[in-house]
């Protein structure tokens, strides 16, 4: 998958010292930003291919099989990517900061515990620390963008003004 036109790459974070991995990670994210869930997990598995040590590509993929807006979580597959995650932190640490709480996230949100709500509340309680962690407002504008699709994510659309009363609205201004 390459870049559509017009479409811009997101900088996350520094995820890798090989460029072409970075790349592809800085696209893999984009994708993810825009939506395109299944264009989003096939590069973050290229991430991987390229550059094995990007624990993030397991965060990335696994968040590519949620698709928030429409209730829809394909567990089977986010579960599968969790469990190669967790293997693969067995050989390798994950870096302090964003990339170990992002990890987390991931790990809690595919809990086998947890309803497709359940995971929707996880992520919005992550990524809302995660927000806090980085500055709040003042947070990267990823960040800021991943919480507002969370809050709107756990937020009950059968009751009344439930946009209106989320925080996803605001940030997602």
């Amino acid at each position: 998958y390459e870049m559509r036109a017009g479409q811009q790459a997101v900088h996350l974070m520094e995820v890798s010292e090989v460029a072409a991995a970075q790349r592809k990670f800085d696209l893999a994210t984009a994708l993810l930003h825009s939506f395109w869930f299944d264009d989003a997990r096939e590069a973050f598995r290229q991430v991987r291919a390229i550059d094995p040590s990007v624990l993030l590509s397991y965060w990335g993929e696994a968040f590519s099989s949620y698709e928030p807006f429409f209730g829809f979580l394909n567990w089977y597959q986010g579960s599968k990517v969790v469990s190669d995650l967790l293997e693969a932190l067995e050989r390798q640490k994950a870096r302090e900061g964003l990339e170990q709480q992002l990890l987390n996230m991931t790990v809690a949100f595919y809990s086998p515990e947890l309803s497709v709500r359940g995971a929707a509340a996880t992520y919005a309680q992550h990524m809302l620390r995660i927000y806090r962690a980085h500055g709040g407002e003042e947070a990267p504008l990823d960040i800021a963008a991943f919480h507002a699709v969370a809050q709107l994510s756990a937020a009950n659309p059968g009751e009344r003004g439930f946009l209106a009363g989320s925080n996803g609205e605001r940030m997602a201004e």
